[in-house]
């Protein structure tokens, strides 16, 4: 198993890649591989049922990502989470908490099953009310069915993972375990594991670059605001269509253009004329918003070779670009951890957030109350629902008395 995720970190495999390879790999992915910075992720071994058999864990930070149980003899996915605030007790039980910041507050309980070697779901308090599942007691015949049902097609019957009763706030209390919560040691970091030399991997190694981070960088508030406000320029309008995507200096011209102009159609309209090629702007327009955002130029002879269609080309020194129907996106980039590289330029950790759009498009909220947001304040903020995630690549850069930042390279996953 370590070795499938060491293959994976090593070859900088994408998004599909992983997802191949790792049959439950979203936690990290969830947490930002292939970007997450390699040496946070770590492996360790605690027995959680003290049966004399280690389970084996991955961290991400310090936090429980995946967890993987004995299953006869061999090892099988038992638990994958994507949350600051899990708790594993003695015993085996684990506590999944959610503010009551967030839209859907409450705790999941879950419990390990030695035979199945797996995590079950247990009880909950959800909202103020209480249920058990009914893989919270599996016993005689029941039991029997659930682990036929995994021995002979993989997978448990449906109704194992829905609400069995709802109970009162005292069985619920009575049933939260009375042990110590675990405090895991802090294991040995993936990256440290050397492949054997026959072994076998099953992609080609991808070229996005190996970076060398000097540190990382503490974010205050400001900082934070400016990078959430800076990634969110091009998250907004650049659609990945649900697909990994790389966006930066180096694009084709013309989607360099189309950034453009879909950040001129939203921050400055009265910039744009408007003829029957459609919305047009000038070449020093087109460099204006280039220099600021990617440190770039073009020259008259560049623009000149920009000739698509009538709609999509530059003509008697102004560009002309279809943007296509319908309004621009309005997901916003929430940045999660900033890392300062040997080179001079910063690595952006960062997750992409779409707000409901019935609330923010009548005016109910504010968009702008979200570039304020940390990471940990936006995964239980009521109203967004989290997208994907990715890193940038960039540089600093003082922009009207600003400390913001120009992209070099954007990757996005699926």
């Amino acid at each position: 198993v370590l070795y499938v995720y060491r293959e994976a970190q090593e070859g900088r495999y994408s998004q599909k890649q992983m997802e191949e390879l790792i049959d439950y790999g979203e936690a990290l992915i969830d947490y930002g591989w292939p970007y997450a910075s390699s040496e946070e992720i770590r492996y360790l071994y605690y027995d959680v049922d003290s049966d004399g058999k280690d389970e084996l864990f991955l961290t991400y930070r310090d936090r429980i990502v995946d967890i993987y149980g004995n299953y006869g003899d061999k090892l099988r996915h038992a638990f994958s989470v994507y949350s600051e605030n899990v708790t594993l007790y003695e015993g085996g039980m684990i506590s999944v908490y959610t503010p009551d910041t967030a839209e859907y507050p409450g705790t999941m309980w879950y419990r390990y099953d030695t035979e199945l070697g797996d995590y079950l779901k247990a009880f909950e308090e959800s909202m103020g009310e209480y249920y058990t599942f009914c893989s919270y007691e599996l016993e005689g015949e029941v039991r029997k069915e659930v682990e036929d049902s995994y021995r002979k097609y993989g997978f448990y019957p449906v109704w194992l993972g829905e609400w069995d009763d709802q109970i009162t706030k005292e069985l619920y209390e009575s049933l939260i375990p009375k042990t110590k919560k675990v405090k895991l040691p802090q294991g040995e970091k993936l990256s440290d594991i050397v492949l054997p030399d026959d072994y076998k991997a099953s992609f080609e190694p991808n070229d996005k670059p190996i970076v060398n981070r000097i540190k990382e960088v503490k974010l205050s508030d400001s900082t934070q605001y400016e990078a959430n406000i800076f990634l969110s320029n091009f998250v907004e309008q650049v659609s990945n269509q649900g697909q990994e995507y790389t966006f930066g200096k180096d694009s084709d011209m013309e989607d360099l253009l189309r950034f453009v102009f879909r950040y001129g159609e939203l921050n400055s309209g009265n910039d744009f004329d408007i003829d029957e090629s459609g919305p047009s702007l000038t070449l020093d327009q087109v460099n204006a918003v280039l220099d600021r955002f990617f440190g770039i130029t073009l020259t008259e002879d560049q623009a000149e070779k920009f000739d698509k269609d009538k709609n999509n080309c530059y003509r008697n020194g102004v560009f002309h670009v279809s943007l296509g129907y319908g309004d621009p996106l309005m997901d916003v980039a929430i940045v999660r951890q900033i890392n300062e590289l040997d080179d001079g330029t910063y690595e952006l950790l960062f997750d992409i957030y779409s707000p409901s759009l019935d609330e923010y498009e009548t005016g109910e909220k504010d968009v702008n109350d979200l570039y304020h947001l940390s990471a940990s304040k936006a995964m239980v903020y009521a109203g967004i629902y989290r997208q994907t995630s990715g890193s940038a690549t960039v540089k600093p850069y003082k922009y009207k008395n600003r400390n913001t930042y120009q992209l070099i390279r954007m990757d996005v996953a699926r």
